[in-house]
């Protein structure tokens, strides 16, 4: 319920929100997201280079990423191969 209510109370508070506000609060937002992207690749990659994920128990990067983050399966295997690939060519990152 409590969760319920604060989106509500988000909800109601989005509809006071001139539009041009709104579409600039929605651009702060997805870049926030698309930094916090870079990191978690980055992270993901530091992961696999020292083979933290046996250390903390799981089998595989794969797992770690599923089973302890939380995230898909489609959208795993896709940060582990951005994050391959950011180690060779830095710049990647800084283009997400």
């Amino acid at each position: 319920m409590e969760i319920q209510n604060r989106f509500k109370s988000c909800f109601d508070e989005l509809e006071k929100v001139s539009t041009r506000d709104l579409h600039l609060s929605a651009e702060k937002i997805v870049h926030a997201e698309n930094k916090k992207l870079a990191l978690l690749i980055a992270h993901i990659y530091e992961i696999s280079r020292r083979k933290a994920h046996l250390e903390l128990g799981y089998k595989n990067l794969f797992d770690y990423i599923v089973d302890h983050l939380g995230i898909s399966e489609g959208s795993a295997y896709l940060r582990m191969q951005v994050a391959n690939i950011c180690r060779e060519y830095p710049e990647v990152l800084e283009c997400l």
